[in-house]
């Protein structure tokens, strides 16, 4: 697959091809934290498969994070949204 961007960040990405056939966007960059083991196949293809705990890379494949871990525009707010005051968070002990 070719160089794209994100649609929610503007950031550049990689597309690959799942093991089942799927596409998923991946950082163009490698790193050494991600669990996509991504190599070429002999048409040129990017492939990627997702590697289990303890699993480690071939050494013809290079290691990306998937970007849905990365991107900014889908992390979630660090502190919770206040609720109204008429509101009981669900979470509360009774």
């Amino acid at each position: 697959m070719s160089p794209g961007v994100c649609s929610l960040c503007r950031r550049p990405v990689i597309w690959a091809t799942t093991v089942y056939e799927k596409s998923i966007p991946l950082d163009p960059e490698p790193d050494p934290d991600g669990n996509q083991a991504v190599y070429r196949d002999v048409s040129g293809a990017l492939r990627t498969r997702q590697l289990k705990k303890g699993q480690e890379a071939q050494p013809f494949e290079k290691l990306h994070m998937v970007h849905i871990a990365s991107c900014p525009a889908r992390r979630r707010p660090t502190s919770p949204v206040p609720l109204p005051s008429n509101v009981i968070p669900i979470n509360r002990n009774r």
